[in-house]
């Protein structure tokens, strides 16, 4: 859905009469921040992504936590457990 090529943008925009080395080099100098800008945006829409689809549920729970830290983490339900209250 995000995917952009530059280079292909820019020389599908220029007619190919005006296609010289030194205007092509001109245009990819000023496409140059917007890419950095598009690969700061996608790598923040990734992280974003993550965090939104694993909530609180269990299933979702476990698989955040596999994926962070180690394979030997495991979230159990604890209603099926006594309450134990330090006194």
């Amino acid at each position: 859905m995000f995917n952009f090529n530059y280079i292909q943008a820019i020389l599908t925009a220029v007619p190919h009469a005006l296609r010289k080395p030194k205007l092509l080099s001109w245009l990819y100098v000023f496409i140059k921040p917007l890419e950095r800008l598009y690969d700061a945006f996608i790598a923040y829409r990734n992280d974003i992504l993550f965090y939104v689809t694993h909530n609180s549920q269990v299933l979702s729970l476990n698989d955040a936590l596999k994926s962070t830290i180690d394979d030997g983490v495991f979230v159990d339900d604890p209603l099926f457990y006594e309450a134990y209250y330090c006194t």
